[in-house]
């Protein structure tokens, strides 16, 4: 638990609301109520912030929604701005034993004025959780409840009480007036107020990786890159600003034929990277590169049938789980703009 004393100190009539999931959407939730001088209790069930591979650029929209929230700023001096993405196709030979790009098959520049709409700004979602979370027990109206998870919710027209169970076993109850379910596609709250979820999965699994590659091609202009495949598909993009001939973090995303049989945990073993790396990284045979991280992911586009039920409201993950391929290189946008 991250205790801020003040936050119990709410006093008469004063507004308390329970956010659960301490992901970049329930803690950009959480600094809007805060700084509208709402109390909040945080219930995450982790012990810790999420770091896997998740979202890693953030586009016009959710610049908005992060302004709004006075972080804007503060994300940009965190990551870097590029002006654009573009499609490409599968890798191609290069003449020397190794692979180069495919051909570019479109681009879309991302430009603006000097204001917050200026470009796209790249960064990892795990800093930018970090990044909200310090922001949040800033404004002494915060208290974040880790390794905290939700398994009860009753409401009435006053108020909504949440039961928690901590890692000791102990449990607990918070008491607000409204709460938010911001705890992800697995989402306890969903669950606990009887929301289904519509819509359908993809057969194809993705697998996200934080890849360090030492002098990587890549294009000054479109750093980032979707590249066309029928079945390896996916996507390029750097996590920390690229220069040439030295080494470098990148995000490389690849979906996984949809016949292929093999567990999760198969999919990030060693050589299963290896084998969808050399589908996406230009560069010699062998390729040089270090695996930091890896995730296996399924693709959804589902819906939750409602997004409030009384005092109780859905939000991200939670609310609608979409295909993170629909012209974006992440999801994470439309998520962050529901929190404006």
């Amino acid at each position: 638990m991250t205790p801020n004393p003040s936050s119990h100190e709410t006093g008469a009539g004063a507004t308390k609301v329970i956010v659960v999931g301490a992901g970049p959407v329930g803690l950009l939730t959480v600094l809007r109520l805060a700084q509208s001088g709402v109390y909040v209790d945080v219930l995450e069930k982790e012990e810790k912030l999420n770091v896997t591979p998740r979202a890693c650029s953030y586009y016009a929209a959710a610049l908005h929604a992060l302004q709004r929230a006075k972080v804007l700023d503060d994300v940009k001096k965190a990551g870097f701005t590029t002006h654009g993405l573009c499609w490409r196709g599968p890798l191609e030979d290069d003449g020397k034993g190794g692979k180069k790009f495919g051909d570019m098959l479109a681009s879309l520049p991302v430009v603006g004025n000097e204001g917050w709409d200026s470009g796209v700004v790249n960064l990892q979602q795990a800093k930018l959780t970090k990044l909200l979370y310090q922001k949040v027990l800033e404004t002494g109206r915060v208290t974040v409840h880790l390794g905290t998870r939700v398994i009860g919710i009753e409401q009435d027209s006053a108020s909504v009480t949440a039961t928690a169970v901590r890692g000791d076993g102990s449990q607990e109850q918070f008491q607000g007036s409204f709460l938010v379910g911001a705890d992800g596609g697995r989402s306890a709250t969903r669950r606990l107020l009887g929301i289904r979820l519509k819509g359908h999965s993809w057969p194809e699994r993705l697998v996200a990786m934080d890849v360090l590659l030492d002098g990587v091609e890549f294009d000054e202009k479109f750093p980032s890159s979707l590249f066309v495949d029928p079945v390896y598909y996916g996507l390029m993009s750097p996590l920390e600003e690229p220069r040439t001939g030295t080494e470098s973090l990148w995000r490389c995303t690849v979906a996984v034929d949809p016949t292929d049989a093999r567990t999760d945990d198969e999919l990030v073993s060693e050589k299963s990277l290896e084998e969808l790396l050399l589908k996406a990284v230009p560069g010699p045979r062998p390729l040089p590169f270090k695996v930091l991280r890896a995730s296996p992911y399924r693709v959804h586009q589902l819906c939750a049938s409602t997004f409030n039920r009384g005092r109780c409201a859905l939000a991200g993950d939670a609310a609608h789980l979409n295909n993170l391929w629909d012209l974006r290189p992440v999801s994470l946008t439309p998520k962050l703009l529901q929190m404006r």
